[in-house]
C-alpha cells in the first residue's frame, strides 16, 4: 500500500523509547499531553460521582490511550506536537492506528480504588515489553487491573510496538477468523504470540499494515450488510405483511450503556453472571440458571424472558428503539448480527450488531414500557388502544431530526466556573445555542447569530450585583410611573419568571397537542452568579429548580408567590451561570447550590483547535508560577493571548500586570518574581510596573 502513509510507526517506537526512562517523571508526561491539548485528568479520592482531585500519575499505555482517544485528524495533530516537543520523527499520518475508547482511556481505576500497586505493575510490564522479557506471569497478572482486558491490552502492545505486536480487536477478529482463517482466541502471552506466529505464515504484510487492512475490510463488509438490510433512513410504520419486528430497549440502568454502544455498533445484555446463553438449551434450563444465580423465581420473569428473547427472538432487520428511564427516547437501528458472546468485554457480554441510525433525545408526554427489552410490534395492531402509543412513539423518532447525530445532552442547571479570561461567556453562548438547537454547535459565530435571533424570547441574560433582588428576579411591586395623581404600585414580573413562564406554555401546549412532536428549549444565562445574596434573589426557587421539582420532574412542586400567584418552574428551562473563582464570595455560593447544579471547570487552555493562542510560552509560565503561590484559580485565562492582542508587550502592560498586581495587592517583589519566571524583561524604575519584551 504505497499511496499510505505509516510514518507514526517510527514516532511510536521512537516516543516508547522515550517513555522507557519517564517512571519518575509521571507529572511531567501529564503535563506534555496537557500542553498539547489533551484532556482531562480528573479523578476520584472517595467513592461517588464527583471528581475531587487532578490525575498525578500515569502509565505508558494510558499516555498513549489519551493520545488515539480522538479522531484521526485530531490525534495525528497532537502526536506531531508531542513529536516537536521531544525532537522525535514526526509523522504525517494514522494508518492502522485503532482508536482507544474516549469513556475508558485509563489501564487503571480510579484514585480510591488502585489499592495494589497498578500504575507501578503496568510500568514493570511496559518495560519487559521493551526489554522482549514478558512472560505469561506478567500478562496473567496485568489483566488482573481493573480496566485491562485482553482487547484492550493487545491495542495498547500495538501502539507501543506495531511492528511486533498486532491488536485482536473488533476489525482483526473477524479479518482473521474469515480471511486468514485463524482463530483469535488466546488466553495466555504466549497463547497470543501463537496467533502473531500464524499470521507471519499466512500474511506478507507488516502487522501495522494489517491492522490497516483489517479495518478497511471490516467497514467495507459492515457497509455492505446494512444496505442490504435496510435501503432507507427511516422507520416506516408498521405493515401487517411485514416480518420486521420492533424492540424497545434500554442500553444498561437508566441507558447509560447508550455512548459507548452506539460508538461500538452493537446492543449488549447484562446478567454477565448468567455467561454465554447459548449453554442453555431451552427457556427451563435458562430460568433455573437465573433463578440459582440471583435467586429471584417470580421478580426476575421479565428478566428471564428478555434473555430467551435476546437470543431467540430478535432476528436480523429488525429495529430497535432505544429508551432512557419512562419518558425519553435516544435513537434506534436496525440489528446487523445474530446473538453472539463477547468473553473480551468487561460487562454486557451478550451481544447483537446494530446499524444505528439515528441519535439524539427525545423526551415524550406519555409513558413506556420498564421492561430491559419488549417486543413492541403489535402494540400497533392487537389492540386499538396501543395503536396511537405505536404510532406517536415512531413519529418521534422521524420526525424531521436535522443535526440529531450531533446532539449533545446538557444538565437543566449549569455553571460554568473559573479564573478571568478563560472563556466563561463564550461557552455560555454556544451552550444556550445548543440547548435552542438541540444540537452540537463548533462555530462560535453561528452560536452568537442563534443568540442574537433568540434573545427575548427563547433566552434570556441578566448580570447579578450585591443589590439584585428576589422582587427583580423574580416578582415584585414597582411604582406606576404612569400615574400623575397618586403614587401607586404595580405587580412586576422579574426576568426568571417572564422566561419561565414562556417555557411552561409552551411546553404544556405540546403535552396537550398530539401534533406537537416536540417543545422549545428556553435558557437564562446569569453571568457573575455569585456577586448576588443568593438567598435572597432565589427564595423558593432555590428548592424548584431542582430537575425532579420541576413541572415534568418525578415530584413536581407549585408553590404561592407573595402575590397569591402560582408559580412553577419548567423541565424545558435551563440556566447556565458563570462564576469567576478570583471572587471571594465562591465558598458561599458553593454551599448554597453546589447541589442544585453542575460545575464545569473552566481553565487556561493552551491549544485550542482553530484557533490561535500568542506566546503560549509565557502564559505557561506565568501560570505555573501563580499556581505555586495563589493556587489555579487566580491564573491568567488564554482570552488574553488571542484575538487582537497580538503583540505582547501592550498586552502584558495593560492588562496582565495590572491584574497581577491585584491579585498580589500591588506587592512589586512577588509580581516581578513572576514575570521574572516567565523569561519577561522588565523596565527598571519604572511603576506601575512595565515590560519591555522577552529575555534573550
Amino acid at each position: 500500500m504505497p499511496d499510505k502513509d505509516f510514518s507514526w510507526v517510527r514516532t511510536h517506537k521512537e516516543l516508547s523509547r522515550y517513555l522507557t526512562a519517564q517512571e519518575d517523571n509521571q507529572k511531567e508526561l501529564i503535563k506534555l499531553l496537557k500542553s498539547v491539548g489533551i484532556s482531562p485528568f480528573n479523578d476520584k479520592s472517595r467513592e461517588g460521582k464527583d471528581f475531587d482531585i487532578e490525575l498525578e500519575e500515569i502509565d505508558p499505555f494510558t499516555f498513549y490511550c489519551y493520545i488515539n482517544k480522538y479522531g484521526s485528524e485530531r490525534r495525528i495533530k497532537k502526536l506531531r506536537r508531542i513529536a516537536e516537543k521531544l525532537d522525535l520523527s514526526i509523522p504525517n499520518g494514522d494508518y492502522g492506528i485503532p482508536s482507544a475508547q474516549p469513556q475508558r482511556v485509563w489501564m487503571f481505576p480510579y484514585n480510591y480504588l488502585r489499592k495494589n500497586n497498578e500504575i507501578k505493575r503496568l510500568w514493570g510490564f511496559f518495560k519487559k515489553t521493551m526489554s522482549d522479557q514478558l512472560t505469561d506471569d506478567d500478562f496473567e497478572d496485568v489483566l488482573k487491573i481493573r480496566n485491562v482486558g485482553r482487547t484492550k491490552l493487545t491495542e495498547s502492545l500495538f501502539y507501543v510496538d506495531p511492528e511486533k505486536y498486532l491488536p485482536i480487536n473488533g476489525p482483526t477478529k473477524p479479518y482473521l477468523k474469515e480471511v486468514l482463517k485463524i482463530n483469535p482466541t488466546f488466553n495466555t502471552y504466549q497463547e497470543y504470540l501463537a496467533i502473531l506466529e500464524q499470521i507471519k505464515i499466512k500474511n506478507n504484510l507488516p502487522f501495522y499494515e494489517l491492522s490497516y487492512k483489517a479495518w478497511k475490510w471490516e467497514n467495507e463488509r459492515k457497509d455492505k450488510a446494512q444496505s442490504e438490510v435496510r435501503e432507507n433512513d427511516s422507520i416506516e410504520l408498521y405493515k401487517e405483511s411485514s416480518s420486521i419486528k420492533y424492540w424497545l430497549y434500554s442500553p444498561g440502568k437508566n441507558g447509560h450503556k447508550w455512548e459507548e454502544f452506539y460508538e461500538e455498533g452493537i446492543m449488549g445484555l447484562g446478567w454477565d453472571e448468567m455467561g454465554d446463553l447459548n449453554q442453555y438449551k431451552n427457556r427451563d434450563e435458562l430460568a433455573e440458571a437465573f433463578v440459582k444465580i440471583y435467586g429471584r423465581e417470580t421478580s426476575g420473569a421479565n428478566s428471564i424472558l428478555a434473555n430467551e428473547e435476546f437470543k431467540n427472538s430478535i432476528s436480523i432487520g429488525d429495529v430497535i428503539i432505544v429508551k432512557k428511564g419512562r419518558n425519553e427516547l435516544l435513537g434506534y437501528g436496525t440489528v446487523t448480527s445474530d446473538y453472539y458472546y463477547d468473553s473480551e468485554r468487561d460487562d454486557f457480554q451478550k451481544c447483537r450488531k446494530v446499524d444505528w441510525k439515528k441519535k439524539g433525545s427525545w423526551s415524550l408526554n406519555f409513558q413506556l414500557v420498564t421492561k430491559t427489552l419488549t417486543d413492541i410490534t403489535n402494540y400497533g395492531t392487537e389492540d386499538p388502544k396501543y395503536e396511537k402509543y405505536f404510532q406517536r412513539l415512531l413519529g418521534y423518532i422521524n420526525r424531521d431530526s436535522k443535526h440529531l447525530d450531533s446532539y449533545v445532552k446538557h444538565p437543566l442547571n449549569t455553571i460554568f466556573y473559573g479564573p478571568p479570561g478563560t472563556g466563561k461567556t463564550y461557552s455560555t453562548i454556544r451552550r444556550a445555542a445548543e440547548i435552542i438547537e438541540n444540537r452540537k454547535i463548533d462555530s462560535y459565530e453561528e452560536a452568537i447569530e442563534i443568540y442574537k435571533n433568540k434573545l427575548h424570547d427563547q433566552i434570556e441574560m441578566i448580570t447579578f450585583h450585591q443589590n439584585y433582588s428576589y422582587e427583580d428576579f423574580i416578582q415584585g411591586l414597582r411604582p406606576d410611573t404612569d400615574n400623575n395623581e397618586e403614587l401607586t404600585f404595580q405587580k412586576k414580573d422579574g426576568i426568571f419568571k417572564m422566561i419561565a413562564d414562556r417555557a411552561l406554555k409552551n411546553r404544556t401546549e405540546a403535552d396537550n397537542n398530539p401534533e406537537m412532536t416536540s417543545w422549545k428549549n428556553f435558557v437564562i444565562i446569569i453571568d457573575e452568579i455569585n456577586r448576588a445574596n443568593i438567598s435572597r434573589v432565589f427564595g423558593e426557587l432555590i428548592t424548584l429548580i431542582e430537575p425532579d421539582k420541576r413541572s415534568h420532574g418525578s415530584f413536581p412542586m407549585k408553590v404561592k408567590l407573595p402575590s397569591g400567584d402560582s408559580f412553577m418552574v419548567p423541565s424545558n428551562l435551563y440556566i447556565i451561570g458563570t462564576m469567576n473563582t478570583a471572587d471571594k464570595s465562591i465558598a458561599l455560593l458553593d454551599i448554597a447550590l453546589r447541589r442544585r447544579f453542575e460545575f464545569e471547570a473552566m481553565y487556561p487552555q493552551y491549544d485550542i483547535p482553530g484557533h490561535m493562542i500568542y506566546d503560549v510560552d509565557i502564559l505557561q509560565k506565568l501560570n505555573e508560577e501563580i499556581i505555586k503561590t495563589k493556587g489555579h484559580d487566580f491564573q491568567i485565562g488564554h482570552s488574553y493571548f488571542m484575538n487582537e492582542n497580538k503583540d505582547l508587550v501592550p498586552r502584558m502592560n495593560q492588562k496582565i500586570i495590572p491584574l497581577l498586581l491585584e491579585y498580589y495587592m500591588n506587592d512589586e517583589k512577588q509580581v516581578k518574581t513572576i514575570l521574572n519566571s516567565a523569561g519577561l524583561l522588565i523596565e527598571e524604575n519604572a511603576w506601575p510596573i512595565k515590560i519591555t519584551g522577552k529575555k534573550p
